[in-house]
């Protein structure tokens, strides 16, 4: 499935048994008529329930939080590409800043996930942003181009829909700012321009989101940026009510 848009909501840590079934089930009913693509990334203990209620559903995908980046038997705790391909899995985020923060994951095993991503066949929503410290020290092309450049390195996609990059700045993610629409789009037209140079004419399909602090009130506010492919929404993606009317206002904007 691919659309020109795409709205991905990330439930992190919430939630709890039979609250994740529900919570898809009344974004499933809410999203009924919907030309935008939305794909919902719950915790890896809820997947089973959630997929249960996806099956057979034509206007949102599923998706992990994160995946190991290695196929290895004997790794405690870890989930491996297999296992999420298993139970119907699309997306895959990679790369998020919470996990770079708090798990320490690197460039390296960064690149190595979306290999696993691509060994099973499904789309890795590459994570890239900088932090306050390095934009205030005009850090944050350069910091988005170490992260961008170590991820795709080695590779090759056969279509626009392999691929999806989220530019989150990190200092915006759950903190109510937002950068401005010229801070925005100077990484968006970086980021399409490398994939350009990386993929010729496939780079300017390949969707870009943005996400931080993304929410129905602001929904609109970014849609005139030129490369702008979708969003990547936290806190408003765990209410259905609030996670539909993003993906309601954006279609209205763009008459999708």
């Amino acid at each position: 499935m691919y659309s020109p848009f795409i709205i991905a909501g990330n439930w992190k840590m919430s939630g709890g048994r039979g609250q994740w079934a529900t919570l898809a089930r009344e974004i499933t009913q809410q999203a009924q008529g919907l030309r935008v693509e939305l794909a919902i990334f719950p915790p890896f203990i809820a997947l089973p329930e959630v997929e249960a209620v996806l099956t057979g559903s034509a206007t949102i995908a599923l998706g992990a939080q994160d995946v190991a980046f290695k196929d290895v038997v004997a790794s405690t705790g870890e989930i491996s590409a297999s296992m999420l391909k298993g139970y119907g899995c699309q997306y895959v985020l990679v790369g998020h800043s919470e996990r770079r923060r708090d798990q320490h994951e690197n460039n390296i095993m960064v690149a190595e996930k979306i290999r696993q991503c691509h060994l099973h066949r499904m789309t890795p929503i590459v994570c890239l942003g900088e932090t306050q410290a390095e934009r205030a020290a005009g850090k944050a092309i350069e910091v988005i181009d170490l992260q961008f450049l170590d991820a795709i390195e080695t590779l090759n996609i056969s279509e626009p829909a392999d691929l999806v990059l989220a530019y989150e700045p990190v200092w915006a993610i759950g903190s109510g700012q937002t950068p401005t629409l010229d801070q925005l789009a100077e990484v968006f037209r970086f980021l399409r321009a490398s994939l350009v140079a990386k993929y010729d004419e496939m780079g300017y399909d390949i969707r870009i989101l943005y996400g931080g602090s993304v929410s129905p009130d602001n929904a609109t506010a970014y849609l005139d940026i030129q490369d702008l492919g979708g969003y990547l929404v936290g806190g408003a993606a765990l209410k259905a009510s609030s996670f539909v009317a993003i993906a309601q206002a954006v279609q209205s904007y763009r008459k999708l």
